[in-house]
Parts: structure tokens; sequence; C-alpha cells
């Protein structure tokens, strides 16, 4: 075992302890399948420390950012809309498979579908993995610690 940050405690298991932090509004809510979470990165490294679980708008200009990078990056050009990839994300949220969604937005090829797949993927939590762990409410804010695999 290895000291990495200070205050912490740090093991070698194939666990990791995380904390996201979202407004008591948004926690209130009912839960969707999928939450969406602006982790804290440092490169392709996640940073120790709180993530962001994000509102609506904030997810879908940042998802669509992402996914648009990810097709450029791969010599392609969207074929939704912003509007329309806001409505892909939130469907998907809801735990709405992209294969049931593509058969409503036909234009998505499948190398769009893994773009979407992919910036749906580096955002988001499930749910479940949120339930059942330890809330502390600070005024307007929700923290939410839990264990998950690395």
């Amino acid at each position: 075992m290895e000291s990495l940050r200070v205050g912490t405690f740090e093991t070698n298991s194939s666990s990791c302890h995380a904390m996201v932090l979202m407004s008591a509004e948004m926690y209130g809510k009912p839960w969707r399948k999928h939450f969406f979470v602006e982790w804290k990165r440092s490169g392709s490294e996640y940073e120790p420390g709180a993530g962001t679980i994000m509102d609506d708008s904030t997810a879908i200009d940042t998802l669509w950012k992402d996914y648009t990078g990810y097709m450029d990056s791969r010599g392609h050009r969207p074929t939704l809309t912003k509007e329309q990839f806001g409505d892909v994300i939130m469907k998907m949220s809801e735990g709405v498979a992209l294969e049931v969604i593509r058969e409503e937005y036909k234009t998505i090829g499948d190398r769009e579908a893994d773009s979407i797949d992919d910036s749906f993927y580096d955002y988001q939590i499930e749910s479940s993995e949120l339930c059942g762990s330890t809330y502390v409410q600070l005024g307007d804010v929700v923290g939410i610690v839990f264990e998950k695999e690395c």
C-alpha cells in the first residue's frame, strides 16, 4: 500500500471510493436509469474527489461537444441536430436502448451510433450505483459516496 494523496486511505484493491455531488433539487426528482456526471480528469485519468451531476441542458451541451468531436476525429459529419441528439441521450438516460432509438432516427449509421455510445458512456453513471450509498446534504448540495469497481 502506498499513500498517494494526503488525508486519504489508499489500497491496491480493485475498487475505488468516489463522491458525486448533485443539487438537492435534482436529487428530489424521480431518478432516471443514468445520470450524467462531469468527472474531474487530468488528461485521460480521473482525478480523485467529487464529480458533479449535470443538469439536462449542461449534459446536452457537454455530450454534444464530445459527440461532434468523436465524429470529426473519425472523419464523419453528424446527421443529428443538437436538439435531436439531446432527445437521443435523454431517452438513453431513461434506459431506452440506442438500437430502439435508431428506429426513430433512421439516419444514425453504425459509426455515428458508436460516437453517441462513446459520448454517453464517458459521462454517465447508473442510478443503481448511487442507490444504497451514503447521502449527505449541505444546503443545496447532496453528496453521494459510493464504491465502484475500477
